[in-house]
């Protein structure tokens, strides 16, 4: 009978380690599938004016070239994230403040993410040089001059210049989740007005008064030739101005 009750138990004990591997091994695979199902973000991009120490100048719209995009992730759980996507042929994408659709789609890994990176990157291609057109990046405003006038303001980034976008890292996230079975949206927060921080007013006083007597609309155009001096203090200043916003 003892010999009978100790089997009992062996076989009982026998049961339960088989069943705890079992259910440690569906776990085990559980986890691993859930840190590897993609996710669906949509990227769209958005101009933004929430700084008003300048006020009479403000941004609206604009469009930039892409040729390439790229993602940098770390993640609580799982391989850190990185991946590159040539956007091929370079396509045109418009943004403005009113701007919710979204330029292109990618799919990254679902999981907690603690840090996420983009970088986005032009380049002069057969299809700019066919439409006519080298401006790779391009911010259209308004400038209120001390008498009243107002002036058109274009930004622009020539062919010749080598540009890329790099934003500034989402960092200490939390509670930030991508699950698989909902669709996000980068939003690419673009903010002008910081560039111009550095710039007083006089500057576009002597910009504007350039035009004067020009035609009923006149632009301020602010590139590597007309208003070098303008260009040249803004143009490193685009990186740190970008942002990325998670919604859904």
């Amino acid at each position: 009978m003892n010999n009978n009750k100790k089997n009992i138990w062996s076989l009982y004990q026998s049961v339960i380690l088989f069943i705890s591997i079992v259910t440690l091994l569906i776990t085990a695979s559980c986890n691993k599938e859930s840190i590897v199902q993609p996710t669906t973000i949509d990227v769209c991009f958005r101009t933004i004016n929430s700084l008003n120490e300048q006020p009479y100048l403000k941004f609206d719209e604009g469009y930039l070239v892409l040729s390439s995009m790229a993602l940098d992730g770390s993640r609580q759980s799982g391989d850190d994230v990185y991946f590159r996507r040539d956007l091929k042929p370079s396509q045109k994408y418009f943004f403005s403040k009113r701007n919710d659709l979204p330029a292109f789609w990618f799919d990254i890994p679902e999981g907690i993410y603690s840090r996420v990176e983009m970088q986005f990157s032009s380049e002069y291609e057969e299809l700019v040089k066919s439409q006519n057109d080298s401006i790779l990046f391009c911010l259209k405003g308004l400038y209120s001059s001390i008498n009243g006038s107002e002036f058109g303001v274009f930004v622009r980034v020539k062919n010749e210049q080598i540009f890329s976008i790099d934003t500034q890292p989402v960092e200490d996230m939390v509670n930030i989740v991508f699950e698989s079975s909902t669709r996000y949206t980068a939003l690419i927060k673009i903010e002008p007005q910081y560039w111009f921080q550095v710039i007083d007013r006089e500057k576009f006083e002597v910009a504007a008064n350039a035009l004067s007597g020009q035609e009923e609309s006149p632009i301020i155009l602010i590139d590597n030739i007309n208003n070098r001096e303008i260009f040249d203090l803004i143009i490193n200043r685009i990186d740190n101005s970008i942002s990325i916003e998670f919604e859904n």
